[in-house]
């Protein structure tokens, strides 16, 4: 997908918004809850805390969204989390399940999740609502140990656990990826890691979540990157986040909070709101990143001196105009 001068436009009408909205966006996460049992030492919930508190999404926003993505007959993903333990309510979780697939019965239901409290029973009854793939990171005991040894042998033991035949992916130092299905057609991935791995070069494996998290980053990012184009990121409580890599309670103040949706919002005018679109600006240009993206390798795109690139100096130049323009506009006396 290449960016048009749409995506640039603030606050567009709300039937040019939708569809830009249906025509751009693939991926959506939506996190129906806050809660997570884990606070390890590469994820932002070790030092923002999701762990004392159970919150859950309110059933008016929860299904104002549901109706609006059904209105463009929305087919992409679903990602049922975003920094929680989506499998931790059980109940809970297949009723929203059950929800998505009501309402979007083509999107492609994913799920993310540290696997605690996932058994056959319960795989069998997510594959039976027609979950599409669940992504599984796999930790060893209650302390969460992230020796690679401890992590490894954690995952026979789930393999084992789950009854399933699995093959492996991909597999080196410090890391080890297997996947099986169910025959309900449920995809299912378990991922061994050493987070840390590559930390003697300055550039561990992990992510730094926006530099929130002491780990050791020497890159620092200039290409663009796509995500506010194709994406959207909504927590809990109805904000609007530019990425999965920005968790906002590890920030002070909702510093990089781009909106927050209410049952009464609507949202393809939110996703084209002047603070998406200034990210998209920041983000599209080929230039040293500012925080929190200095160090991100994620969502990378590569386009020197290419047809891609060329089109989006152009579009940036002419619309950093045009939003100059507005502003100038919205703020005049008597507008």
């Amino acid at each position: 997908m290449i960016p048009t001068l749409r995506h640039f436009v603030i606050d567009q009408p709300h039937e040019e918004a939708k569809a830009l909205f249906k025509a751009s966006v693939h991926s959506i996460s939506l996190s129906i809850s806050s809660y997570c049992n884990r606070q390890c030492s590469y994820c932002p919930n070790s030092i923002a805390d999701r762990k004392s508190h159970r919150n859950f999404m309110s059933d008016d926003l929860f299904f104002s969204i549901m109706r609006q993505l059904t209105s463009v007959g929305y087919d992409g993903r679903i990602h049922l989390h975003r920094y929680n333990e989506p499998l931790a309510d059980k109940d809970y979780a297949l009723s929203r399940i059950r929800d998505v697939r009501v309402f979007l019965p083509k999107a492609e239901i994913s799920i993310y999740t540290n696997g605690d409290y996932l058994d056959r029973p319960y795989f069998d009854e997510l594959a039976r609502l027609g979950v599409y793939s669940i992504a599984a990171t796999v930790h060893a005991g209650a302390a969460g140990k992230t020796d690679f040894a401890s992590v490894n042998a954690e995952l026979d033991r789930r393999i084992d656990e789950l009854g399933l035949a699995f093959k492996t992916f991909e597999e080196g130092p410090g890391f080890r990826v297997v996947t099986g299905t169910h025959s309900r057609g449920t995809h299912i991935t378990y991922n061994a890691h050493d987070f840390l791995r590559g930390s003697e070069k300055g550039n561990a494996w992990a992510l730094d979540r926006g530099g929130v998290l002491d780990i050791p980053k020497t890159y620092v990012r200039t290409r663009p990157c796509f995500v506010q184009f194709l994406e959207m990121e909504i927590e809990w409580d109805g904000k609007l986040l530019p990425c999965c890599q920005i968790h906002n309670d590890a920030f002070s103040h909702d510093d990089y909070v781009l909106g927050t949706l209410t049952p009464d919002t609507d949202l393809f005018r939110a996703w084209t709101n002047a603070n998406y679109v200034d990210w998209r600006i920041k983000m599209s240009a080929d230039e040293r990143k500012d925080k929190p993206c200095t160090t991100c390798s994620y969502g990378m795109i590569y386009a020197d001196g290419d047809d891609t690139n060329a089109h989006l100096q152009h579009a940036r130049a002419l619309l950093l105009q045009l939003n100059a323009k507005r502003r100038d506009a919205a703020l005049a006396p008597g507008a």
